[in-house]
């Protein structure tokens, strides 16, 4: 994995809340039981569990979640990518979607490593009951 400086966790971190924020007040505004709403709440929990993994990369999150998560940040990222292509640079737009870029593509990283490395919680409660 590549080696990140503290400022770019720092910065991905509060892109991140950012997100969470923005995502959270349009879900306000969402129906319930609709596909927006669908794909807003995964969005967030997504979201949540990116937070998780860059402030402590051996949190316990179950590899499925950590999948769903994956294909929910490159989502974002690739909306981002399609974002940018028409925006004018220098823009606030710009500015935006490259800051999301680049902070997706951390999360990315550190979601794909989570991946690779998940070792999955042992139960060792239930070997104690068999042999009592």
């Amino acid at each position: 994995m590549t080696q990140y400086t503290e400022k770019q966790i720092q910065d991905t971190l509060e892109i991140i809340e950012s997100s969470i924020a923005n995502c959270e007040k349009v879900r306000l505004k969402l129906k319930e039981g609709t596909s927006p709403f669908s794909l807003n709440t995964n969005r967030i929990k997504a979201l949540y569990i990116s937070k998780a993994i860059l402030t402590n990369p051996d949190n316990v999150v179950l590899k499925e979640d950590l999948e769903k998560a994956t294909v929910q940040i490159a989502s974002i990222k690739r909306k981002c990518v399609t974002g940018i292509n028409n925006a004018k640079k220098e823009s606030a737009t710009y500015t935006r979607f490259s800051k999301l870029i680049e902070a997706t593509s951390v999360i990315l990283e550190y979601l794909q490593t989570a991946i690779e490395t998940y070792r999955p919680k042992v139960d060792h409660t239930s070997d104690l009951k068999n042999k009592v």
